[in-house]
């Protein structure tokens, strides 16, 4: 071959013509098929569906240049000459996610199947990818032909109080006869003598406050009651005596920060054999004083009636009814092709078809502002429908939705009656359809559940629970017919977020009995978890478990306690009772899974029964299994980290257990105690979390919270869905409402969703808009909680302490201005882009002139960590003063041995100031800092969850992920994977070593596939592996300073770095 031919033959091969292989299949590959970010999904309720997949290839700098998209309503159609739904042809374009369907209109309940080709760089083409589908959900309110059914009208329950009043220290009263009293404790008590055949089993206390209250009974503490709404029950048989005088006391506190009305009511109830039960009741025969060492004790005065105002709200844990199950037997009388249903129910349910459950999700459907809008799930149930008689069944729960009756409440007090729509769409092999649909057909009674808290637990009686009832046959006519009812709720709109379900199971690490009859489970891992039960006993007995995530014994600040379980940081009451079906067989177990309830806990306190082994001189019901099982949303895991250093890998799943424990339907602040969405979490915690699971159906989720919370004057509360009944700094927060405009921001940031933007713009333009409006000086909006559980060593946790409230609210405003302005640039309204920049540029100079004190520091009281922090990452800084602000941040810390400061809200901003200003070393220094108050000490104490403080405080609860922020820094920065433009189109990869780690990886699965980091450095080499996506493009920087241009594929690198000293 001439040597001219040889060159031309090489060119060819190095630059092809786009078309020169057109008849060549590319070993690129078209994979993971999703519709609206979901594989498969059944329920899409959007007219133009979009359409996302990733590619695939061995070779290096592949990427995609054409795209053929097929829809088709069936399988067999899926070909360019066949499909009947679209054949979008060739298209020219990079595009992989976010392409919108363009075919004929689709109607509701319609099935799609699609297949997806490409061309790569030298223009071949794909294989056609395997076919995926999606199902339509209900697009029109006219296509729903079922109605919402109830039980029917509660019946009526005698008041939980006979003869208490409501009482207090002798103070001024209001106009409305309730003592106006100062915010402070008083001490009330009763002294009482039992008749001699009272019967103590049964013996029950009632009791709330106006706030709070600490119960005694001869000296031994009976609980607390920590809202006035709610009227706690206590069985106090075990502390009353028949011998002698009994003392009942109590110390009640008046909270708020002014004068307001305060109240305690309590009423026990003893039986006593053959006569009327002996009563103790609250009334001006009662003792009463201010709260001292040697109280000055005063007759209590009667303040208000059972019922009366202002406390008429006030109700009882015992008085809302068993919950209702529902059935419907049905007819199909020829081969079904397919069967979909679409339903909900109020608060959570769990619908049944022939005996089998529909779906594996756990607590359906997603809590919501119920006012405005009501999620119902969509299944194909074909496998589960058969020829002849069938039957659906639901059984219904609690949750947010309604709360009254509560056994323990925080929050809005809600009163709504049990609610199910379903229907059934059944499509015959013949082409003909049917429908089945609540109505007054179905048939009700009473179900197992007897009590449903969704914080306070369940109690659950077997025995109530039918044999046969979810399956045909059933003879029903002893139950009730359902009622229609027009609730007067938001629009049912279909579940797009992942559903929580099943995941990790636990069982017992060890068991023990640390006081008689009273039995100790630890799991070894706190996590939001259900049980599962296998028990076997007499027909009536009843177990209680009662969860926590400390016990009773524990060293300061470490879970190393081996007492009884300790609610402290969870509240009570929070506990299940099972009350046993009985098989009649003594061998014969019987087994439960908790489906309408969950809690965080470790620890479970079983009483009531015994474990297997055990010795049992008193015939209690055996336990002879007790599982935890994790629940969780199924947002996909995507991400993973792991380097050579122990500590750090453990601070990591330590902070990823609090992580997945609180992705519940909402981001939850914890798992237990409010299971709130409280709004600074997932803006400040983002990185972190989307580092590590698919937040793409999530994120738009709590935006819809947010839209539905968000007040007509663009005020957005702290807490969404807005089940929040605070006031002060806890009602608004300019952190906390900041979630607004800036998590629509992040969706479109990670995942490329423009919709995101231009169905939230408003939302986030408004929310800036009454921050302005808020403005009484200058442009410092008003201000609330500020840095939330900053760190000062000795002190309790609270708002923040060192950092003004109006500085952090000044830069959050700042933000969210600069926010709005990127995303009106993106949606290509330039007039808002240019007003909220200007307004942006206004805010800086203001925040500036107020705050900055020269010499790098910003305004604080006593550490600049949060101040400075905030200052650099949102862009506060002036360009000439940012080395010196950098400078001052990192003396606080290391004049502090490196002991943060910076709490919920600094504290994101503090990682990423550091990183991102060549500071690495001193978060490693942070990091691994071994002291009481850092995450080092919490991973070395026993804690297998983040707590809620940095020092692990009793009170607080020990499954918060708010301060987890670092685990952003573990990908982002160690690793150094992290976004250039939205939804890693192109990436940074930039690790950095630091002092204790000599070796790490992590790899993130964007949405056009896996990036991927992993080096090691021993005597100096330094050595990088990466993985950039097809499709995308990467720039590596490696620590010795040289950069690298990459496209897809794996490549390594090497330089020659110093080792860091050790921490």
């Amino acid at each position: 071959m001439s040597k001219r031919l040889a060159a031309l033959v090489a060119l060819v091969v190095a630059c092809p013509s786009p078309g020169a292989f057109s008849d060549e299949v590319s070993s690129l590959r078209v994979a993971r098929l999703r519709c609206e970010s979901c594989a498969r999904p059944v329920g899409v309720d959007v007219d133009r569906p979009r359409l996302s997949w990733m590619l695939e290839s061995d070779a290096a700098d592949q990427k995609q240049t054409a795209y053929q998209v097929l829809c088709a309503t069936s399988g067999d159609l899926l070909t360019p000459e066949t499909a009947d739904l679209w054949n979008s042809g060739r298209v020219e374009s990079d595009q992989s996610i976010h392409v919108a369907y363009a075919g004929a209109p689709l109607a509701s309940n319609q099935r799609v199947f699609w297949s997806v080709r490409a061309w790569d760089r030298q223009g071949r083409p794909t294989p056609w990818s395997p076919a995926s589908e999606w199902t339509m959900a209900l697009l029109d309110d006219a296509d729903w032909q079922a109605r919402w059914i109830t039980d029917g009208p509660p019946t009526a329950s005698a008041s939980p109080i006979a003869q208490a009043k409501w009482i207090w220290l002798p103070e001024p009263t209001n106009a409305e006869g309730a003592t106006n009293a100062a915010p402070a404790a008083r001490m009330f008590r009763k002294s009482f003598r039992l008749p001699p055949n009272a019967r103590l089993d049964g013996a029950r206390l009632r009791t709330t406050a106006d706030n709070q209250a600490e119960l005694f009974l001869n000296g031994r503490r009976v609980g607390r009651t920590d809202d006035w709404r709610l009227l706690q029950s206590f069985d106090v048989a075990a502390l009353l005596s028949l011998e002698g005088d009994n003392l009942l006391e109590v110390t009640a506190v008046n909270g708020a920060a002014s004068a307001n009305p305060a109240g305690l009511i309590a009423e026990l109830v003893v039986p006593v054999e053959g006569a009327a039960p002996y009563t103790v009741a609250t009334d001006q025969t009662w003792q009463a004083a201010e709260q001292a060492a040697a109280p000055v004790w005063t007759s209590a005065i009667v303040v208000a009636d059972w019922g009366a105002a202002p406390w008429q709200a006030a109700g009882s844990g015992e008085l809302h009814p068993p919950l209702p199950i529902f059935r419907k037997s049905f007819a199909v009388d020829r081969p079904v092709r397919r069967a979909l249903v679409h339903v909900s129910g109020l608060g959570h349910y769990k619908l049944r078809i022939n005996g089998q459950p529909v779906g594996d999700h756990f607590l359906d459907p997603a809590w919501s502002n119920y006012e405005k809008t009501v999620y119902y799930n969509s299944f194909d149930v074909t496998p589960l429908i058969k020829q002849g008689e069938n039957a659906a069944a639901v059984l219904l729960g609690r949750s947010f939705y309604s709360t009254k009756g509560d056994r323990r409440l925080h929050g809005k007090l809600t009163d709504r009656p049990p609610i199910v729509i379903a229907q059934l769409e059944l499509q015959y092999d013949d082409g003909s359809q049917a429908r089945v649909v609540t109505d007054e057909s179905w048939r009700h009674t009473a179900g197992p559940y007897r009590h449903g808290s969704l914080l306070g637990g369940v109690d659950y009686d077997a025995r109530k629970l039918p044999a046969g009832w979810d399956q045909p046959g059933f003879d029903d006519s002893s139950w009730k017919a359902a009622q229609v009812i027009d609730p007067g709720l938001g629009r049912l709109t279909a579940a797009a977020a992942p559903p929580l379900k099943t995941f990790d199971e636990f069982a017992p690490v060890s068991v023990n009995e640390p006081a008689p009859g009273r039995y100790v489970y630890d799991f070894g891992q706190n996590a939001a978890a259900t049980v599962r039960l296998r028990v076997r006993g007499p027909a009536g007995a009843t177990l209680r478990l009662t969860y926590a995530e400390q016990r009773h014994g524990q060293s300061p600040h470490a879970n190393d306690g081996q007492g009884l379980v300790d609610q402290s940081g969870i509240r009570s009451p929070n506990y299940i009772e099972y009350t046993l079906a009985g098989s009649g067989d003594a061998e014969r177990d019987e087994t439960w899974f908790c489906d309408l309830f969950y809690s965080g806990f470790q620890y479970i306190e079983l009483t009531g029964a015994v474990p297997a082994g055990a010795a049992n001189p008193e015939q209690k019901p055996v336990v002879a299994e007790l599982t935890s099982i994790h629940v969780r949303s199924s947002a996909p895991t995507v991400g993973s980290f792991a380097c050579d250093n122990p500590v750090i890998e453990r601070i990591d799943r330590m902070i990823d257990w609090s992580v997945r424990s609180n992705l519940s339907h909402v981001l939850t602040d914890c798992p237990h105690r409010e299971k709130m969405g409280w709004l600074e979490v997932p803006h400040l915690m983002w990185d972190s979390m989307a580092n590590c699971y698919d937040l793409s159906r999530f994120g738009p989720k709590i935006c819809q919270d947010i839209r539905d919370a968000q007040r007509p004057d663009g005020r957005i509360p702290t807490v969404a869905p807005d089940y929040g009944d605070f006031t002060g700094g806890f009602a608004y927060t300019p952190e906390w409402g900041a979630a607004g405009t800036l998590i629509p921001w992040y969706v479109y940031q990670w995942y490329g969703d423009v919709r995101v933007l231009e169905t939230n713009f408003d939302m986030m333009r408004r929310y800036v808009d009454y921050m302005r409006s808020t403005c009484r000086e200058g442009l410092v909006p008003a201000s609330g909680l500020g840095d939330w559980y900053d760190y000062v060593p000795g002190e309790n946790p609270g708002p923040a302490k060192l950092t003004p409230p109006e500085l952090s609210a000044m830069a959050i405003f700042y933000d969210c201005a600069r926010v709005v302005a990127d995303a009106a640039e993106v949606l290509g309204r330039d007039d808002d882009a240019s007003d909220y920049r200007r307004l942006a540029r206004d805010v800086k100079a203001d925040f500036n002139r107020r705050f900055y004190l020269g010499d790098g520091v910003y305004k604080n009281f006593g550490s600049c960590q949060t101040a400075n922090s905030m200052a650099l990452v949102v862009g506060l800084v002036e360009e000439d003063q940012r080395a010196p602000t950098v400078r001052a941040l990192v003396a606080d810390i290391a004049s502090r041995g490196y002991q943060q400061t910076s709490g919920d809200v600094g504290f994101h901003y503090l990682v990423r100031a550091l990183s991102d200003n060549g500071q690495a070393e001193t978060l490693y220094r942070v990091l691994q800092r071994e002291d009481l108050g850092g995450y080092a000490f919490l991973a070395s104490h026993g804690w297998t969850s983040l707590p809620e403080a940095w020092d692990a405080h009793h009170d607080s609860s020990m499954n918060h992920c708010m301060l987890g922020h670092i685990q952003e820094f573990f990908t982002r920065t160690v690793a150094g994977i992290q976004p250039t433009a939205p939804a890693f189109k192109s990436l940074l990869i930039k690790p950095t070593p630091g002092p204790g780690v000599s070796a790490a990886r992590a790899s993130v699965e964007t949405p056009y596939g896996v990036a991927s980091s992993a080096w090691t450095l021993a005597d100096g080499r330094f050595e990088l592996a990466v993985v950039i996506p097809p499709n995308t493009t990467g720039r590596i920087e490696l620590p010795d300073g040289s950069v690298h241009n990459r496209g897809s594929g794996a490549h390594r690198f090497t330089a020659t770095v110093s080792q860091p000293s050790a921490p």
